[in-house]
């Protein structure tokens, strides 16, 4: 079912090499400097890529003369080929999944209208591992209520406030073209702070600004910089659920 497996065995070994090193590369594209599953398109490209390597190096195979064989029967073809592509498929997802990608289906309103509740998201869990979350960034995290995802609007250091449905980040209004306000709220989802973001904490909100259970809310609060798992990267299939609360 691998590339070059049936080579090898057929002792065709120049052309095994070739498929090994095929697969070789391709397995290479998940990881640094790469990581392929960083980018939407080329998630897709390389795991389109994948079954067609296995397909072609099975079909190559079980047609091959060598050794005197004759080729294979065409209903095996029919059963074998099919099958390859879905391993590669297999192998596909357990590599996007050692490379540090997750896909988890936002459960919740609170980051409307860059996700819709029901929206499957891929993340990075290794994002920041040589840096810190930026300003804007949307991220996942853990939280007092468990497992959710959040844009980071201030960092340690950073003074933030709010005051009549805008938010001052160090004295200046915060421009956020990615809000969304769906009532009249009040209370401390309006008007809050300021507060003065210690070292290594975050202040997160949601972008359904009315709706959002986050950083302004006492029994949410600040996040701790370990409790921020990874960034989320783009929408793609059906994965683990994720509240958007």
């Amino acid at each position: 079912m691998f590339p070059g497996l049936g080579q090898l065995a057929l002792g065709e070994k120049r052309k095994a090499l070739v498929y090994f090193a095929l697969l070789a590369l391709w397995i290479f594209l998940f990881f640094p400097p790469v990581q392929s599953p960083r980018n939407w398109t080329r998630w897709g490209n390389q795991e389109l890529a994948g079954i067609i390597l296995a397909i072609v190096s099975t079909w190559q195979a079980l047609r091959s003369k060598a050794g005197g064989k004759r080729p294979a029967r065409f209903a095996l073809l029919i059963a074998l080929v099919p099958l390859a592509g879905i391993t590669m498929v297999v192998c596909h997802k357990l590599l996007t999944r050692a490379a540090g990608f997750r896909d988890y289906r936002v459960d919740g309103k609170a980051m409307q209208p860059a996700l819709r509740d029901g929206d499957v998201v891929m993340a990075s869990l290794h994002e920041f591992r040589s840096r810190v979350p930026a300003h804007g960034e949307i991220v996942m995290l853990q939280s007092p209520i468990g497992l959710v995802i959040k844009r980071v609007i201030a960092e340690g250091g950073d003074t933030i406030a709010g005051k009549d449905g805008q938010i001052y980040l160090n004295g200046q209004v915060l421009d956020e073209p990615y809000v969304m306000h769906t009532s009249q709220s009040a209370g401390q989802l309006t008007n809050f702070g300021p507060v003065t973001i210690p070292p290594h904490k975050y202040f997160v909100m949601g972008d359904n600004r009315d709706f959002s259970w986050d950083s302004r809310l006492q029994n949410f609060g600040l996040i701790d910089e370990s409790a921020i798992l990874g960034r989320a990267l783009y929408i793609t299939g059906t994965g683990h659920k994720i509240s958007g609360h």
